[in-house]
């Protein structure tokens, strides 16, 4: 990048750079990967810092910092994701009580699992605080099924009756047994 006598930068690349940045964008995964991309090739095929950034609705230094993050690392240091998060509410300690908890009761919905970990280690969670909290103790959440609740052994028993002679002519059938 260089800085000419009006101040103003040049974010123009040689040819063989946008091809690979072209060749990378394609191979991406994830929008926000390929947005950062996207916008330094704006840069390097000489669109201005303001009109990339409307394009892209981003703020004018977020662009500028995109390409800077660019000549700085190449295309890693670019798409290299520095946001560390926070750290968890509970300790390890309390994380695997709270794992053994749930292998040892089934849980319908989040919320009164929210209210057993207030309860008991008197932390307060978002739903989507422990739904991630969840998926980090790798555990899922699996729709239940309907099943009948009053079951009549009586229709049952010639549910399944009908069943296997349906089965039994079908294979009478195979055999050309039947008429």
């Amino acid at each position: 990048m260089a800085i000419n006598k009006f101040f103003i930068m040049d974010y123009r690349l040689p040819k063989k750079q946008i091809q690979n940045l072209l060749k990378k964008y394609r191979e991406i995964v994830g929008q926000r990967n390929a947005d950062r991309i996207r916008v330094v090739i704006a840069l390097a095929s000489g669109h201005s810092v303001s009109l990339v950034a409307s394009i892209f609705v981003l703020d004018v230094g977020t662009v500028r910092r995109y390409f800077r993050m660019y000549e700085e690392g190449g295309v890693n240091g670019l798409l290299e994701v520095r946001y560390q998060g926070r750290q968890s509410y509970l300790t390890d300690e309390e994380k695997k009580k709270l794992k053994e908890h749930l292998r040892n009761h089934i849980y319908l919905d989040v919320k009164p699992i929210i209210e057993y970990v207030y309860a008991t280690f008197q932390v307060k969670y978002s739903l989507p605080g422990m739904t991630k909290l969840l998926h980090e103790l790798n555990f899922v959440y699996k729709k239940s099924k309907n099943c009948p609740s009053k079951a009549d052994p009586e229709t049952q028993r010639k549910w399944n009756g009908r069943l296997s002679i349906g089965q039994w002519r079908i294979d009478e059938a195979i055999d050309g047994q039947v008429d």
